[in-house]
């Protein structure tokens, strides 16, 4: 059975079936419950934990999940008529069928993986609940540790590990109930569909709540790290001086809105892929994600007023900043709730890369225009409050020769009108701009949103906040910090290129290396990118390895021994060895021009 098969499901069923890696998610459930059984440990026996829990335990534990999921794989081939694919008809990974009126319905091998995983999970519940139980009975019956750091990175860390369990065990459960629901296409209703969906929406879920899952494109900026974020709030909330500070309340409240927008670039994402705008799940979260860039700018505008009460010393009351925040939550209430009645809308349409309102609803001009120029109107006062800003500042410098406090209040005023800039650019590029409707246009501008709002802030918040960024990189320098978000850019906009309809890399049946499709017209000019950042970067990484042996044979010649050699020389090969292998292959690869056979 290959990825081109036509299969039937029932008498009904037609498409073409491409295998499900659905149960990659045995990795994560071995994972997870390694991880529930960490906190438990933490909880119940804090002396024993590290003696249980070392460094060297801890990678086997990762390693065993990660090569139980790669040995599971495969007997979904290895065994006949086992395969899973995804159909079109009815929103849900099904059986494959191997021919045309097989009596067996259901996938052995997909059986025993989907009950293996439900039986973990179910295990994880109950180790959790124990946990949870220890934890209550610390905190009410001991009263201990109630100032106790440690005790609290434990309880924040089981509420992560929890929320994970919840939502992998909510995922298996449709997953399950599923392989016992499916019935032939012609007997479908509502209800089915229904459920079906909740099981492809539960497994998304997963992955965009999940750190250890990997997305795709569609998914990968709201896979960054959900889960961490929420259930790590050193990050803002848990630190005295981020909450009593009104610019940073009014920065987390900016955080939140960017939070809400995530699933409508996921939504929109999925649409395309499907081809349809599945019960208008694109449509509505493109809804909240519209309203969210109206929310933002108000808030921002918020926090430019901070500013400039804090650096021009004005005297006026906070509560103008809490009214104007308040107003801006009930603007974007009121603009959705419009946004969904029956007298406006607000479409994704597949195969177009902008979203677009429905003109021919009676609302629609009207609730569009006043989208638009609340957004522009607050872009604009955001500006001129940043202006007011500098032109003071210039006018203190020269006045006095010094700011006072300027490099403390430095990265947030870069940070503003950094933004500033963008959302103006985007605004009037969007509303204003009456630019062709053509996918050379319509993409770079829905990427430019999709980066400015949920890649730009926390960019921006890494490389300005000198202590911000030591709490998320621990021990990381801003140089290295610059280095891991320039490469966590180049594999967005390098995977990006790849999947538009000017360039491919593709696998062909009967190769044994894949290949970029030159019929496209851009993918030679990928290709030289990626081949020229991975050779200049391995390059770079070979002599900063030379410096690093050079520096060694001085200390060794200078002293007679090497500080820490001990514990840096396995760091150190490793890091050498990767090299000699990663430069051989990346070279024969990208330019050595072998001969093509097997």
């Amino acid at each position: 059975m290959n990825n081109s098969t036509t299969f039937v499901y029932g008498s009904e069923l037609q498409g073409s079936g491409r295998t499900s890696t659905e149960n990659m998610v045995v990795g994560l459930t071995i994972l997870i419950v390694s991880i529930a059984v960490n906190r438990n440990r933490a909880v119940y026996s804090p002396l024993t934990y590290e003696h249980i829990f070392t460094r060297k335990n801890s990678y086997a534990y990762i390693a065993f999940s990660f090569i139980s999921a790669a040995l599971l794989i495969p007997t979904l081939f290895v065994f006949p008529c086992n395969l899973i694919g995804y159909s079109p008809q009815q929103y849900t990974f099904i059986f494959v069928k191997c021919y045309a009126g097989q009596q067996r319905d259901f996938s052995y091998v997909g059986t025993v993986i989907n009950h293996f995983c439900m039986t973990l999970c179910s295990c994880t519940v109950l180790v959790d609940i124990t946990t949870f139980l220890r934890i209550l009975y610390i905190i009410m019956v001991l009263k201990t540790h109630k100032n106790d750091d440690l005790f609290a990175r434990n309880v924040r860390f089981f509420k992560q590990s929890a929320f994970q369990n919840i939502i992998m065990i909510a995922g298996l459960a449709a997953t399950v109930h599923q392989n016992y629901a499916n019935v032939p296409v012609d007997k479908m209703d509502e209800k089915h569909k229904i459920l079906n969906l909740a099981e492809t929406y539960g497994l998304l879920v997963i992955h965009v709540a999940d750190p250890f899952e990997c997305g795709s494109a569609i998914k990968l900026e709201t896979n960054f790290r959900l889960s961490l974020i929420l259930f790590n709030p050193e990050i803002f909330t848990s630190k005295a001086k981020y909450r009593t500070l009104e610019c940073y309340r009014i920065m987390m409240q900016i955080g939140v809105v960017q939070c809400i927008m995530a699933p409508g670039v996921l939504f929109f994402g999925t649409t395309q892929l499907w081809d349809t705008d599945v019960l208008r799940l694109g449509s509505t979260f493109m809804k909240v994600m519209t309203t969210a860039v109206r929310m933002e700018a108000m808030l921002s505008f918020v926090l430019s007023l901070n500013r400039l009460k804090i650096m021009c010393g004005l005297q006026y009351p906070s509560a103008v900043h809490t009214t104007v925040a308040i107003a801006a939550w009930i603007f974007g209430i009121v603009y959705f709730t419009l946004l969904m009645t029956p007298y406006c809308d607000y479409l994704v349409i597949p195969g177009q890369f902008l979203s677009q309102y429905d003109l021919t609803k009676p609302w629609t001009a009207t609730v569009a225009e006043v989208g638009s120029v609340s957004l522009v109107t607050t872009v604009t006062l955001t500006f001129v409050a940043y202006l007011i800003i500098v032109l003071y500042l210039i006018y203190i410098q020269h006045k006095s020769g010094k700011i006072p406090n300027f490099k403390k209040e430095k990265p947030i005023l870069f940070y503003g009108m950094l933004r500033f800039i963008v959302d103006i650019t985007l605004a009037i590029l969007f509303n204003f701009g009456h630019l062709p409707h053509t996918h050379w246009v319509d993409f770079p501008v829905l990427l430019g949103y999709t980066l400015n709002n949920l890649l730009l802030p926390w960019i921006l918040y890494l490389c300005l906040y000198e202590q911000l960024r030591r709490e998320f990189f621990i021990r990381s320098g801003s140089v290295v910090t610059i280095i891991l978000i320039a490469s966590w850019m180049f594999g967005v906009a390098l995977f990006t290129a790849l999947m538009t309809p000017c360039c491919d890399y593709i696998i062909i049946p009967g190769n044994l290396v894949t290949r970029y499709d030159y019929t496209k017209p851009y993918s030679e000019l990928v290709q030289r990118i990626g081949g020229a950042v991975l050779v200049v970067s391995i390059f770079f990484t070979l002599v900063i390895y030379l410096a690093i042996t050079a520096y060694l044979i001085h200390m060794q010649i200078k002293n007679g021994k090497i500080p820490n050699f001990q514990r840096e020389k396995a760091i150190l090969f490793y890091g050498g060895l990767r090299f000699i292998c990663d430069m051989t292959m990346a070279i024969l690869f990208n330019y050595a021009q072998l001969p093509k056979f097997h």
